[in-house]
């Protein structure tokens, strides 16, 4: 069951060690050459370099991300991405996007607005459009890890590499990032576990997952099996990956080689492993942070509140004095400190160059420091310092919105497989087909029992369709199932010729009532590929609805139509939602369409230099700056 929890507690875990976020630089990407930063807190931001050379300063208002192949992205008015050149003067290059992972290795996954993924170069020129793989659209590409890329079509995973061609097919239902050359995967026969990962306890405890081990090619090396490992670590680190068992309850963790063999037999003394780094592990005990080599010698003693690799054989070790205050030093191998400071927080070596490293020195200050922890001189004042790389994945921004309204079945008489005359026991079939039922998974009734529908009169659910996510509402006259009784009389007492009894009413089982469907709702969210194009969605859809009946009543913003079926239709913009309701709903009189006249589509705004789209579901982790890791740094 834990391994369905697999990305779920690994991304809980780095929220925790955010360190983890901003130091996992892949063996084969190039170094960070310059970061963002401002010089006063509501300066414009400026760039600078690992070793402490400003580049510019005071240039943009909105953060820019880090620097690699000397480019960087930042943020527009609009909130579109621009890509710009890491120099004196930065010049603009390409055009703007929707949505953009960092450059790795002079390629940058990018999305424009209203258009297909694709690679693009340092010049911005476009070196392959992502728009199909095996004939399936592309939905979403992760960023590059080790020169490979994870991709999307529709709810299954594969593998392309950094020009775009296919490795490994859109058959799992997971992948992670490349790592040491090899990828974790689980099958699509195992979607149903996945899909319950929101309803951990309804998911059979005698489940068994099996987890296999690819190599760059998608052979199989390895397969971990749930019935012998509960849990497995984010990847491979050189050759080794931290796994863990449940022994009567207790968590146990130890270390596999990349064959699959046991280097580091799970233990109790091992709650959890931070990293791999060499031929040593951080590791919690339960009670702190400490080293341990692969011999399973301790080399430093359980003793830190955080102990996270540096790069170079250093460590950063972290004490909190208590609840408000943590402090941060390096430390080697022994456990000896690195220079004769501590800070507010200190970041990794590896994040950077491997030379260098950025602390903060006081509650408004950083620094940069060197391998011997002196911190360079002849720095500005660094009020923020940020390690953005810009999104974590780039989503598809293209869609059709005709053949989206096409798909989904909408017309008159109702909508998917639904019509006015579908009954009650028809409904509970189609909604037990969708994810909205994944919780009944684990019931011995089928999802479509009547059993689970008898305090409802309506239904909700959505599709995933081109990737857009429409939820369908059905309302019904009544509950569409009752639950059945048989009376049986119990003779309470007698006395003579006399009894009382009562009637008691015993369980028979469940059925379908004839509740008929009076209306329905279609509506769609802006969020993904949706947002800047409500619009659009708007306009297609009341057309649509209009050439079904009659136009009663119309502003810019909603339209009433007396349909030709009798019913009648409603269709509307919302600042941040689509949606069509119709059939017997109220009459045209009563309908008051003024809320959604002269109606505007919400936009992106920005907060404090970070960046938020007003949508439910958006990316997590789109960026990281140096203050929310401080904040998460609280354990």
């Amino acid at each position: 069951m834990d391994m369905t929890h697999r990305m779920i507690s690994k991304i809980l875990f780095a929220a925790c060690f955010v360190l983890c976020l901003v130091s996992c630089k892949d063996k084969n990407d190039n170094d960070v050459q310059y970061l963002p930063f401002q010089e006063s807190e509501n300066s414009l931001w400026g760039m600078i370099s690992t070793s402490g050379e400003v580049l510019f300063k005071g240039e943009f208002k909105e953060k820019p991300t880090i620097a690699r192949d000397n480019r960087f992205m930042v943020r527009n008015a609009n909130g579109m991405w621009e890509i710009y050149t890491a120099e004196k003067k930065p010049q603009r290059i390409g055009t703007e996007y929707a949505n953009a992972c960092m450059f790795r290795n002079g390629v940058a996954v990018v999305a424009e607005r209203g258009k297909c993924i694709s690679l693009i170069d340092t010049d911005g020129k476009t070196l392959k459009l992502l728009d199909k793989i095996d004939g399936k659209d592309v939905d979403e590409v992760e960023s590059y890890s080790e020169g490979y890329a994870v991709f999307r079509s529709g709810k299954y995973y594969g593998v392309i590499d950094d020009k775009g061609n296919k490795i490994i097919g859109a058959d799992y239902v997971s992948i992670t990032p490349c790592s040491d050359g090899k990828f974790i995967v689980l099958g699509k026969k195992y979607e149903k576990e996945v899909m319950m990962m929101d309803f951990p306890e309804n998911l059979k405890h005698d489940v068994l997952l099996k987890h296999d081990v690819l190599d760059t090619s998608g052979k199989v090396i390895f397969t971990i099996s749930s019935n012998k490992y509960m849990d497995y670590g984010q990847g491979f680190h050189n050759g080794y990956l931290d796994v863990y068992m449940d022994a009567k309850g207790e968590r146990c963790g130890g270390i596999i080689d990349e064959n699959g063999n046991v280097v580091i037999k799970p233990s109790a003394r091992i709650k959890e492993i931070g990293q791999i780094q060499g031929e040593h592990f951080t590791y919690n005990n339960g009670d702190g942070w400490g080293l341990m080599n692969m011999d399973g010698e301790t080399v430093i003693r359980a003793k830190y509140d955080l102990l996270h690799f540096a790069g170079n054989g250093i460590l950063i070790a972290m004490t909190k004095k208590n609840e408000d205050v943590m402090e941060f030093k390096y430390v080697n191998l022994n456990d000896e400190a690195i220079g004769d400071e501590t800070y507010d927080a200190a970041f990794p070596y590896d994040v950077l160059d491997g030379s260098h490293a950025v602390v903060k020195v006081s509650s408004s200050l950083y620094s940069i420091v060197d391998l011997e922890g002196r911190q360079l001189e002849h720095l500005p004042d660094i009020v923020h310092i940020a390690f953005s790389e810009g999104d974590t994945s780039v989503e598809s921004d293209y869609i059709d919105i005709k053949k989206l309204l096409i798909d989904l079945n909408i017309t008159e008489q109702g909508v998917d497989s639904l019509t006015f005359s579908s009954t009650t026991r028809q409904a509970a079939r189609i909604y037990a087909s969708t994810d909205a039922c994944n919780w009944r998974h684990n019931s011995d009734e089928p999802a479509y029992s009547p059993e689970f529908f008898t305090v409802s009169d309506h239904l909700y659910y959505w599709r995933d369709i081109s990737g857009i996510q429409p939820s369908i509402d059905v309302y019904f006259t009544g509950e569409l199932s009752k639950e059945n009784y048989r009376t049986k009389r119990v003779i309470d007492y007698t006395y003579g010729d006399w009894y009382w009894y009562h009637d008691e009413k015993i369980p028979t089982g469940f059925s379908f009532t004839n509740a008929r469907i009076k209306s329905f709702k279609v509506e769609f969210e802006q969020r993904g590929r949706l947002y800047c194009k409500l619009r659009e969605l708007y306009n297609e859809l009341s057309a649509m609805f209009k050439k079904m009946g009659k136009v009663a009543r119309e502003n810019n913003g909603a339209v009433v139509v007396t349909l030709k079926n009798g019913k009648r239709a409603l269709v509307a913009m919302k600042k941040d939602n689509v949606f069509a309701l119709w059939g017997d709903i109220k009459k045209v009189d009563d309908i008051d369409i003024s809320s959604y006249k002269d109606v505007k589509e919400m936009t992106i705004h920005f907060k404090d230099g970070n960046y938020f789209k007003n949508i439910l579901f958006d990316k997590y982790f789109c960026e990281i700056d140096s203050d929310d890791v401080i904040i998460d740094y609280d354990l």
